[in-house]
């Protein structure tokens, strides 16, 4: 290995529509995303990390990006030693994992773990719509009033955020 050399992050995504490469300036752990395929030069070893949430695209467009991009090196290695290795979340080896300045397997769980998912999924659950959103209110069917009336301080029985539905003119 090249004592000069320092690893590179890519980052691949076709979340715009088009399949990119994009290199990931003083990368972190916390860079990986879930939804995405990563690339890891490590000198003799190119890592493709493959998120959980990714879809199979962004997978084949990581192999085909990283295949240009050994061919494309001019830096000396010999490109025919250089091996691809597929890295799912919860099983990065050592030396993917030393590329990174901390690496903490705990944050790592939160990438595999579908608990967070779950939470997130029942904080948003919405509560039954009320087939009539005026029950216990006037009806704005056969109740009608002026904009004047109901500007600021409007008739009893007028439901506050429906307002525009009472309107007459």
């Amino acid at each position: 290995m090249n004592n000069d050399f320092e690893s590179c992050l890519f980052w691949v995504s076709n979340s715009s529509g088009y399949m990119y490469m994009k290199p990931v300036p003083a990368f972190t752990q916390q860079c990986l995303l879930t939804d995405d395929v990563y690339i890891l030069d490590c000198y003799n070893e190119i890592y493709i990390w493959v998120g959980t949430l990714s879809n199979k695209f962004e997978k084949r467009g990581a192999y085909s990006r990283a295949a240009k991009y050994i061919e494309a090196l001019k830096d000396g290695r010999n490109k025919d030693t250089i091996m691809m290795v597929e890295v799912q979340p919860m099983q990065e080896p050592p030396l993917f994992k030393v590329q990174f300045p901390v690496w903490d397997d705990n944050y790592s769980k939160r990438w595999v773990d579908t608990e967070p998912f779950k939470q997130l999924k029942e904080q948003h659950k919405t509560a039954p719509i009320d087939e009539n959103p005026f029950k216990g209110l006037l009806d704005p069917a056969t109740n009608k009033f002026p904009y004047s009336e109901l500007k600021g301080k409007f008739p009893e029985g007028v439901k506050g955020d429906r307002k525009e539905a009472y309107l007459s003119d």
